[in-house]
């Protein structure tokens, strides 16, 4: 499976070329020429199949129950480009691409998934719902203009400047502090996906070059990631009616649109034909989410700042580069009433309830208790009671009603405080033998929107450490990962286990570049028309996750062993020229001393149920279980441009 040692041992055969192909042999793209107009039109499908076990809970006793497979799957692209002025002014005064996909798991009859959206009666929730399209649809991926500025208004410009507008990929960086992953493959759990964005974030960009040899260029970015003021339905949503002094004006209101905007200098230092380059970047950026969710839709809001650095060199046959990111700026979470109303069955009928109010004594038709019944009278005395996080578990006034001990949570402020760093480096022995190096850390934290140790501990203000990656996919860029980093593996990497005196006693999982460690090597090997990649990578968390002892305990604590484990992945290419290709990749992920330490403790309340079924001998319905046993994925496919 893996295929570094076999890289190891062929340093010496740097006689090894990759076969050039005839020029009559090399397709060519649609391209038509009329004028100063140039219209390109390419075509790419992809076919693929995959299989994983013990892609999530690494437990070979788990029957099946951790096992998935797809015969084939398919991507298709139909890429199409226009430019004018190339000709002419040596740079294009108007550009214009898109995009559009079709993508499909074959004998899958639910494709694409709609939003979820809260279901209710009469104001109770009960849940929520979504539906599925069952036919392929084609949708746009990519759209986007580009015009250059002085042409536009009739400015002399020394150098060239553009505007760009559309749905286009933009990246910081190594695309970690912010990424293009807007909308991402909901397939690609557990599997390795280089092209998982289904589509790209709607924007605006601002470039140019600020001297004549273009060695010092800008980007200025900005982008909406969401709009709740488009329409009077969204302003008059009541999102606000369970917020402390919003009972009698709960609507969201006008201006709720979260939106982000970076900023960048890419500034060449030094710079000879193709073999020396050095290359600096500084760059900002700035998320304001008016309206994020934490337990509830608009029950917080967060401005995020990221400032880093980017370093990348090439001197002759040796690249490396590193890169730096501190989180600043803070998440305001609001006071809330958790109290909704709920649909209950009692004697047979559905009833509304209060789902944090509970009665005291039993007086028609409440009973004592039990959850207070969504009555005229109950209600009045429930929206005049005083809202604060000192009510929980109090009685509400002299009424027959009481707080239940977590109806309330008061405001409070989360600052921001985690960094990022990744370095990396390729020495290439000749032109078909290449070895790299890789090296990284993400600061990790608990959640600080989860009570720990007892019921309320959380709602303080506090500084969170962990790194915040903004729409990030990163797997490496000389070492690749194929199996845990950017979300592309679905084993548990867990935060702290809180305390039984909690009321969600369970431990958060993550899955981006976040509480992470990892070192790793990797070669790669061109041979004619192969190209063979292998990669060895250790992981280790930042942040130990906790472990109470058992029976609950909220003083004694231990840790666990912050070895997550090494992923063994081989990546193989072999192209016919350049609009064929047949590919595969293999990984293995072998559990490391973490989940030794955590396994047979329950991660969700179906796990509990089931492991204490087995205690108790009773019978129960069987859920996967969290082991130590190696995961498997596998990917292969063709990928034909014409």
């Amino acid at each position: 499976m893996m295929f570094f040692p076999l890289l190891i041992s062929l340093v010496g055969f740097c006689n090894v070329m990759q076969s050039e192909l005839p020029e009559a042999l090399v397709k060519k793209p649609f391209v038509w020429a009329l004028g100063d107009s140039t219209f390109q039109l390419g075509t790419r499908y992809r076919v693929e199949g995959l299989y994983g076990k013990n892609t999530e809970f690494l437990n070979n006793a788990n029957e099946g129950l951790d096992q998935t497979i797809i015969p084939a799957r398919h991507t298709f692209d139909i890429n199409a480009l226009y430019t004018y002025g190339l000709d002419v002014y040596g740079y294009s005064l108007v550009t214009f691409k898109t995009t559009i996909r079709n993508k499909a798991n074959w004998g899958a009859l639910d494709i694409v998934p709609t939003d979820k959206v809260g279901v209710s009666i009469e104001g109770a929730l009960t849940g929520e719902h979504s539906h599925t399209l069952n036919r392929n649809l084609l949708w746009i991926r990519e759209i986007w203009i580009e015009a250059a500025i002085g042409e536009m208004f009739n400015i002399n410009f020394t150098n060239n400047h553009t505007i760009t507008a559309g749905f286009f990929p933009f990246e910081l960086g190594r695309g970690i502090s912010l990424g293009a992953a807007y909308a991402t493959d909901p397939d690609m759990i557990g599997f390795y996906s280089p092209n998982a964005v289904d589509q790209f974030a709607p924007g605006v960009k601002l470039s140019g070059a600020l001297d004549s040899g273009e060695m010092l260029t800008y980007d200025l970015y900005a982008s909406i990631i969401a709009n709740r003021s488009d329409i009077l339905f969204n302003v008059r949503k009541p999102t606000l009616k369970q917020e402390y002094g919003h009972q009698f004006h709960p609507h969201r209101g006008f201006g709720y649109i979260n939106w982000l905007c970076a900023g960048r200098f890419q500034w060449h230092v030094y710079r000879q034909g193709d073999t020396c380059d050095v290359v600096i970047e500084p760059y900002a950026l700035f998320v304001d989410q008016r309206e994020q969710k934490i337990e509830f839709l608009d029950d917080a809001e967060t401005k995020l700042g990221t400032v880093g650095v980017a370093f990348d060199t090439t001197y002759g046959d040796f690249q490396w580069g590193f890169e730096f990111a501190q989180n600043l700026g803070r998440q305001r979470v609001k006071g809330w009433d958790r109290n909704i109303l709920e649909i209950q069955n009692r004697n047979g009928d559905l009833v509304q309830v209060n789902s944090q109010v509970t009665a005291i004594n039993s007086t028609d038709p409440d009973v004592a208790g039990q959850r207070a019944l969504a009555t005229a009278t109950n209600q009045v005395i429930i929206s005049e009671s005083i809202r604060a996080q000192s009510q929980n578990g109090q009685q509400i006034a002299d009424s027959n009603l009481k707080n239940s001990r977590s109806r309330f949570r008061d405001p409070y402020t989360n600052h921001f405080d985690g960094y990022m760093a990744v370095w990396d480096a390729m020495y290439t022995f000749c032109k078909g033998l290449k070895l790299a190096v890789t090296a990284g850390v993400a600061t990790g934290d608990v959640n600080p929107n989860r009570d720990h140790f007892r019921r309320g501990d959380s709602q303080s203000d506090t500084t969170y450490s962990g790194f915040i990656s903004v729409q990030e996919q990163y797997s490496g860029r000389l070492v690749n990962s194929a199996f845990v980093m950017s979300g592309a593996g679905k084993i548990p990497r867990i935060l702290s286990f809180p305390s039984r005196d909690v009321e969600d006693p369970f431990p958060d999982r993550i899955t981006q570049l976040t509480n992470l460690i990892f070192a790793g090597a990797g070669g790669y090997l061109e041979v004619g028309s192969w190209v063979l990649n292998s990669n060895v990578i250790s992981y280790w968390q930042d942040h130990a996750t906790r472990l109470f002892q058992f029976p609950a305990d909220v003083t004694t604590t231990r840790l666990a062993s912050t070895w997550l484990g090494l992923e063994f992945n081989l990546f193989a290419d072999v192209c016919f020229d350049n609009s064929m290709k047949f590919y595969g990749v293999a990984s293995v992920f072998v559990p490391g001393s973490h989940y030794s330490d955590i396994e047979g403790i329950p991660l969700n309340r179906a796990q509990k149920k089931f492991l204490d079924s087995i205690k108790n001998n009773t019978p129960s319905e069987q859920v996967p279980l969290l082991g130590t046993n190696a995961a498997f994925a596998l990917n292969v496919g063709f990928e034909y441009r014409f």
